[in-house]
């Protein structure tokens, strides 16, 4: 059975991963300054790339239960096709931003 991805859901999630200190200090400047060292090395693998973000947003996702819900229940209020979308929409934006100017 295929999860369909929950759109408002995931752009919640995207705002909090980019807004909350915590996320960006502990998961996305290291996930930032690891695929940077795979741009430069020429070894930037977009679908892995997104695997990274995914672990970005998971984080976020259970970060935003524990404040927001209940903490055991942040698989079903992101299922993972919500997070893949989070992930991917992550890549792309820090991808221009930062990695492929750095």
């Amino acid at each position: 059975m295929k999860t369909i991805a929950d759109l408002e859901a995931a752009r919640e999630l995207e705002l909090y991963a980019e807004n909350t200190r915590e996320i960006y200090d502990r998961c996305t400047m290291p996930t930032v300054a690891n695929l940077t060292r795979k741009y430069k090395r020429g070894q930037y693998d977009k679908a892995k790339a997104i695997k990274a973000w995914e672990y970005v947003a998971e984080a976020a996702a259970k970060m935003y239960a524990r404040e927001f819900a209940s903490p055991s229940q942040w698989h079903v209020m992101f299922n993972a096709a919500t997070r893949r979308v989070v992930a991917a929409t992550l890549e792309e934006a820090y991808f221009c931003e930062y990695i492929k100017e750095n």
